[in-house]
């Protein structure tokens, strides 16, 4: 009997010990408070020294074409030229990767443009076509931990076309504005996905 009170008076003397710790380490949980903050990664792009990430897609203009002519004098503009045009794309302010495409309203897409694309490289080496006027790159985050600029060479041809010769005179006449081409420059957050090829 005396046996049977001690085991008795364990029980509820555990009993009470454990409601009682239990009902302490809920009371501390509810009123346990904390502030945690996350700082949000940058996101700074500069074409040409101009920064571009206020939004995400930005009409890039083409202020200086290099061109290339065996007819025209000191690299002036002609139907049958060639001009080479140069963006610089610096990213190194940014702190996840990049992906970018750059699409080109050119002769192909609208008959008002003068220059046809022949070819868009990132700092030499070839840009994935993604769309038919579409053209995409990758800058990793290895690119941008190594404050690593870039280069954006697009080749591109004023096609001399006879049915165009008489907006080709006015062009030359300055009764004219020259439309080039148009290039609109979209970034966005790049998460390793496949940069799909586009196929015609």
């Amino acid at each position: 009997m005396k046996n049977i009170k001690l085991l008795i008076t364990i029980l509820a003397l555990s009993f009470f010990l454990f409601f009682f710790s239990a009902r302490t380490y809920s009371s501390l949980s509810s009123t346990t408070s904390g502030n945690t903050t996350a700082e949000l990664a940058k996101w700074n792009i500069l074409i040409n020294n101009t920064n571009i990430s206020s939004t995400y897609t930005e009409t890039v203009s083409v202020n200086n074409i290099d061109w290339e002519s065996d007819h025209a004098i000191n690299y002036n503009a002609a139907p049958g030229s060639t001009g080479v045009i140069h963006l610089t794309i610096d990213p190194t302010d940014t702190q996840v990767a990049i992906r970018f495409d750059l699409t080109v309203i050119d002769h192909t897409v609208d008959e008002t443009k003068l220059l046809t694309i022949e070819s868009m490289t990132l700092d030499g080496k070839e840009l994935v076509q993604t769309a038919p006027n579409t053209y995409t790159g990758v800058f990793t985050l290895d690119d941008i931990e190594a404050h690593q600029t870039s280069e954006i060479t697009i080749e591109a041809t004023w096609i001399n076309d006879e049915a165009n010769n008489e907006n080709d005179s006015k062009i030359a006449q300055g009764e004219l504005e020259p439309d080039y081409l148009g290039l609109d420059f979209k970034a966005i957050q790049y998460h390793g996905e496949e940069i799909v090829p586009y196929i015609p």
